[in-house]
């Protein structure tokens, strides 16, 4: 494997074993896999509860984060989480959703966030990162700068959210910052245009919000990994491997792509190519690996 394939969070069929990246995600369509097939990778799933569950046999379904009331129910829900997943070899989860709900029935991240109130949502947010991590099972907070302020699906176009920097503090960092306050391990960059953080870059592709405002201001040491690059958001402005350069050069440690293996082979081509050229420097790359291996490692905080 090269270096730079260690970048790569990818998704995969149930016929092949993966060796070529440094982290898999797992959809319904491959939970076959589970438990042990899988040495030395970053084992994703998106386990959210709600309408958001990727794995649905031998767990507990657990309801969507809005009807969670206390830290004590967000703490248990964890707890519960890492007691499910761990033993079936994932040492991540994807999850959760910190994003805080504009309250309108226009809101594209629904009742996956916690609420409309950034101080709740932090709380509970922050509770349910302690129930997993303290009992084993890394966390992620997504989707940073904030997906609950625009009805648009990354999914399918790219957001802007327009709000100014005093609005996005008060409303859309609390959770982000609580969550890094209690040691969350990794945080998700969404594919989503803040102009009054960066005019000409979605979030994931942006070095002034990635590096400036998540590495520097908020002082996240963790791993950055980006949404799905093969979202539309993406897809429909930028080539994969192209997206994928900007991503790491831009801060983040790890690229997603988790449906097409043209896309991603692509991307491992790209990644290469960049390091090859001096685009990426090995020492930006080491960086990104410490942070990598360490998240690979974790056993609680």
């Amino acid at each position: 494997m090269i270096i730079t394939d260690q970048l790569l969070i990818r998704g995969f069929t149930s016929g092949e074993v993966p060796d070529d990246a440094g982290g898999v995600v797992i959809f319904e369509n491959n939970t076959q896999w589970l438990p042990g097939n899988f040495t030395d990778l970053l084992v994703t799933v998106d386990q959210e509860g709600g309408r958001i569950n990727r794995i649905r046999e031998g767990v507990t379904i657990l309801p969507p984060a809005a009807e969670i009331r206390t830290t004590k129910e967000a703490y248990k829900r964890g707890q519960i989480m890492a007691g499910e997943l761990l033993p079936l070899g994932i040492n991540l989860n994807l999850a959760p959703v910190v994003d805080v709900s504009n309250g309108s029935g226009k809101n594209v991240i629904g009742n996956r966030s916690f609420g409309s109130d950034p101080r709740r949502t932090a709380r509970l947010s922050a509770a349910m990162i302690r129930g997993m991590q303290d009992n084993g099972l890394a966390a992620c907070a997504k989707h940073f700068p904030g997906h609950g302020a625009t009805g648009k699906n990354s999914h399918q176009c790219l957001p802007r959210v327009r709000l100014s920097l005093s609005q996005w503090r008060k409303n859309h960092m609390p959770p982000f910052k609580k969550a890094i306050e209690s040691g969350v391990s990794c945080i998700m960059v969404g594919h989503i245009m803040y102009p009054v953080m960066d005019k000409m870059f979605p979030a994931s592709l942006s070095g002034k919000i990635i590096t400036g405002i998540l590495r520097k201001k908020m002082g996240f040491a963790g791993v950055i990994i980006t949404d799905d690059l093969g979202m539309g958001a993406i897809t429909k402005h930028y080539q994969p491997g192209e997206a994928a350069v900007m991503a790491i050069e831009a801060g983040a440690d790890m690229v997603m792509e988790c449906h097409s293996k043209s896309r991603q082979e692509m991307i491992r081509k790209a990644l290469s190519r960049a390091l090859g050229e001096g685009r990426i420097t090995k020492q930006r790359i080491m960086e990104s690996l410490a942070r990598i291996k360490k998240l690979k490692n974790f056993d609680g905080v």
